[in-house]
């Protein structure tokens, strides 16, 4: 976790020179030690993931710190869309949405908003690379439809190292195969579906786990959700969603339910509902879910719906 500037902040913190650039790498990501940070060196924007975005949101002692200097933070807004514009109101910066991987040297397509706009899941695609999406035979698909998205450019990566079978399935047929499901809208603009990989099946019905979680998230109580495919003997894939509620927010599974019911078609609802703190959610160090962590987790009769 690391806090940069590049608005003369070496001046200001003394440094002497209005040309210096002033950074402040953290060995974790620690609200209160990022406000430190902030005040003392007038550092100006960051990486904020979901997990450390909330946390700095709503932590208690945030306003005690003079975070006047902090102007932007850079991170992934699609499941967190509500919780961004309150972030954004709150700090008065403006958040650059990111969709990307370290195979095409992060960035694909991004967006912004501003202090208390609600981010747009379309995204303007990166410069430097074409982009298609396609299907299984790699025919491209219509607009609006989604389609695994393949790239290409001086910014794609020429290859894993000492993987020559991990590259003839990433570069098949010459393009590099994301993983990623988007959607190519009229504007041309890009839209976030899914991980490939990601993708439910139950009773021969195609889920995205995304429009689950988007739903799911714009329920009043819900911080963060998470749906998975659980296997199961009827259905071949039922789905689960795992939920941290906001602070001092209450709401149980009928409440979910309803929710569901009114904006999800039937076979899109979570069948099984586990609510989780915050804090144990498994995630990677770089704050990501980590989807296959809560796939092991057992199914009881209580999560049932």
């Amino acid at each position: 976790m690391g806090w940069g500037n590049t608005d003369g902040a070496g001046e200001r913190a003394g440094v002497g020179r209005s040309d210096l650039a002033s950074a402040a790498p953290l060995s974790k990501a620690d609200s209160e030690a990022m406000f430190r940070a902030i005040e003392r060196h007038r550092l100006s924007w960051t990486l904020l993931l979901p997990g450390v975005l909330t946390d700095f949101l709503n932590h208690p002692r945030r306003g005690n710190y003079d975070l006047s200097s902090f102007r932007f933070a850079i991170g992934y807004a699609n499941m967190m869309p509500d919780i961004i514009a309150q972030l954004t109101a709150a700090c008065n910066i403006d958040f650059y949405d990111a969709f990307g991987q370290s195979e095409v040297s992060y960035l694909l397509a991004h967006g912004v908003s501003h202090p208390g706009e609600r981010p747009s899941l379309r995204k303007q695609p990166a410069p430097l690379l074409d982009v298609r999406i396609v299907d299984d035979a790699m025919n491209e698909m219509p607009v609006g439809q989604p389609g695994e998205c393949v790239v290409r450019g001086p910014s794609a990566m020429s290859g894993y190292l000492a993987d020559p079978k991990a590259n003839d399935d990433v570069f098949a047929g010459g393009w590099l195969h994301t993983g990623d499901l988007l959607r190519r809208e009229p504007d041309g603009m890009l839209t976030y579906v899914d991980r490939k990989k990601y993708l439910i099946k139950t009773g021969g019905e195609n889920v995205y786990p995304a429009e689950v979680e988007q739903v799911l998230a714009r329920h009043p109580a819900v911080q963060e959700a998470c749906v998975l495919g659980i296997p199961d003997s009827y259905w071949g894939e039922t789905i689960k969603a795992v939920l941290v509620l906001r602070q001092n927010q209450q709401a149980n599974a009928t409440d979910i339910v309803a929710w569901c019911r009114e904006h999800l078609a039937s076979y899109k609802r979570p069948r099984l509902i586990e609510f989780v703190a915050p804090e144990q959610l498994p995630r990677s160090t770089t704050g990501k879910l980590q989807r296959h962590e809560l796939a092991k987790w057992p199914v009881t009769d209580d999560q049932k719906v």
